[in-house]
């Protein structure tokens, strides 16, 4: 078997001059010889990794404009995902190998020595784009001694015709980019969704069926005639209208009644006009034996007398336990009573909402507007005078005459009885003056050195303030010097404390680069991440990165020195001071 190694390049079109790696000149076999064509993908000379690549194609074609395909190969995953570049060299690794029969390659050569062809490999990446691995021209020579079946015939790109295989057979998706055969179904089955398939569809029986004779519902032939009335069928409970029904019902068109007069007695009229029914008695008809009392007792108004325009008397026509007079009035319960109770009342002037009414005369009210009352609150203007006890106490106890101011300072007195409000005093305004310590406790344990403390007592207080310290390692004009052993300056601790921070700051700003300083306590240094003055900065408050401190408490007699690491490069800077914040 004849063989052939193809470099394809993926990221540059060459105009199909791909060559062949065995024999460095374009790809070339004889017709009809079956040829096994061994495919490398590679992209600015280095091999491609296939990882996740599918549906590897190989088609050969008359030039690069016509579809038709003269031969076709599918490798569903390439034979390697990944080769070495040597290996490819040497010949002993490729991505992929179409093996194309004799009979694939029985090409018609037109009576010519040779033909050639355009070949082009395709497959779907990772994210399922068709993409083109690379192409060449092939050339088919003829060896005029070859023989083999003709070439078999192949769709192009589409789905092949070899997907069917009998009449009624449908082409269905079973995913993106999947066509499948579904097999046709047996007689009077319809095609049904159904996503429990594969192929998402079915064939299966319809439901509801049943016959509609068109001798009944079409005897003429007539589509129009399934819907004619007169080709309907009554039964027991579904009724059509006859032609003779559908005749009363075309004539009146008015749809209403002429009037119609029904009377059952001399006494009711009952007319149906239209849509409308009256109804009503006729004058002097009510015969008084149909409302006879001794028959009826809710009937005992009933008299002679025909009952329009007739005029009850109270004393015969209601009967009521009592006596009706000019006095008395029919009450609830069915009795002539005397109302209780007399005497007119009448309002003087303009009533105002929540007034209260004062008698202002024998059987006059009128509102006073010194009494108000909205129904939660009673407003009184003016004094009120009051007599007796109130809660209990006497009146007299509750009037104050007169205020006692006693002691030194002054202050209220007030008898058992007598109830004095009592305001929070202004200490701004209202009162002058030191407070005598003797009134803190009776001044028991004031002296210099003691404080009034929120517990009512005089006491020491405990611990001391923070004190900050600042010291200056140099003069204000000279140049700082580097260096990380000997100090700038030295000092023992006069006391213990702690370090809550330190600072440092310059007269003149360093250039170029950053300024670094350190603190050492006894020989080490207190930080973790140094202070330092960012270039044309003045202090270490405005540093990009913010001092650390790793040590913080000293003792008393500890030896505390202090260093500049570094200064700028182009103006060093001048004036170094060391700020302490102590506790």
């Amino acid at each position: 078997m004849r063989k052939i190694r193809l470099k394809l390049d993926k990221k540059y079109c060459k105009k199909c001059n791909a060559v062949d790696s065995l024999t460095n000149q374009t790809p070339a076999t004889w017709r009809a010889n079956a040829t096994d064509i061994e495919v490398g993908a590679f992209e600015n000379d280095l091999p491609i990794d296939l990882t996740g690549y599918t549906n590897l194609e190989l088609v050969i074609r008359p030039d690069r404009v016509t579809s038709t395909n003269l031969a076709y190969q599918l490798s569903a995953t390439p034979d390697s995902t990944t080769i070495l570049a040597a290996d490819w060299t040497a010949g002993t690794a490729q991505h992929v190998t179409f093996s194309l029969t004799d009979a694939e390659l029985n090409f018609d050569l037109n009576s010519k020595e040779r033909e050639t062809y355009w070949l082009a490999v395709t497959a779907s990446d990772p994210s399922g784009n068709e993409t083109t691995l690379g192409t060449s021209w092939l050339i088919i020579e003829e060896d005029n001694n070859a023989t083999a079946d003709p070439p078999p015939e192949y769709p192009g790109a589409g789905i092949g015709e070899n997907i069917i295989d009998a009449k009624g057979d449908l082409i269905v998706g079973l995913a993106d980019d999947t066509p499948d055969r579904l097999a046709v179904g047996t007689d009077g089955q319809i095609l049904i969704a159904d996503s429990a398939e594969t192929s998402g569809v079915k064939w299966g029986a319809a439901s509801g069926t049943g016959d509609m004779l068109a001798a009944t519902y079409d005897p003429t032939a007539v589509a129009g005639d399934v819907f004619d009335m007169d080709n309907m069928v009554e039964t027991a409970t579904n009724k059509i209208l006859t032609a003779a029904e559908r005749a009363e019902i075309a004539a009146n068109t008015a749809a209403s009644h002429a009037a119609v007069t029904v009377s059952d007695s001399a006494e009711i009229d009952f007319t149906l006009t239209g849509q409308d029914i009256t109804a009503s008695l006729i004058a002097s008809s009510i015969d008084e034996t149909k409302l006879d009392p001794s028959v009826n007792a809710s009937l005992d108004l009933g008299d002679s007398a025909s009952q329009p325009g007739h005029t009850h008397v109270a004393s015969t026509d209601i009967v009521a336990t009592g006596t009706p007079s000019s006095s008395t009035y029919l009450r609830g319960d069915d009795t002539w009573a005397t109302i209780t109770g007399g005497g007119d009342v009448t309002k003087v002037g303009t009533p105002v909402d929540n007034q209260l009414g004062v008698w202002t005369g024998d059987g006059t009210i009128e509102g006073n507007t010194n009494l108000t009352y909205d129904g939660s609150t009673l407003g009184v203007t003016g004094n009120i005078t009051v007599t007796g006890t109130v809660d209990g106490v006497d009146v007299g106890d509750r009037d104050h005459d007169s205020v006692t101011l006693a002691g030194a300072p002054s202050y209220i007195t007030k008898n058992a009885n007598q109830q004095l409000t009592l305001h929070d005093v202004d200490l701004t305004s209202e009162v002058t003056g030191n407070l005598p310590v003797a009134n803190l406790n009776s001044g028991t344990g004031a002296t210099a050195s003691t404080f009034w403390r929120g517990d009512g007592t005089w006491a020491t207080p405990s611990g001391t303030a923070n004190t900050d310290m600042g010291l200056a390692v140099s003069d204000e004009t000279t140049d700082l010097t580097a260096s990380t052993t000997t100090p700038l300056g030295t000092f023992h601790a006069q006391k213990a404390g702690t370090f809550s921070e330190i600072l440092i700051g310059v007269t003149t700003a360093p250039t170029g680069s950053t300024l670094t300083a350190d603190v050492h306590l006894n020989n080490t240094t207190i930080f973790s991440t140094k202070p330092t003055i960012d270039a044309t900065e003045k202090t270490s408050v405005t540093a990009a990165t913010a001092a650390v401190l790793s040590t913080t408490a000293y003792a008393k007699g500890d030896i505390i020195e202090l260093f500049c690491d570094s200064v700028g490069a182009t103006v060093a800077g001048t004036g170094l001071k060391f700020y302490f914040n102590q506790s």
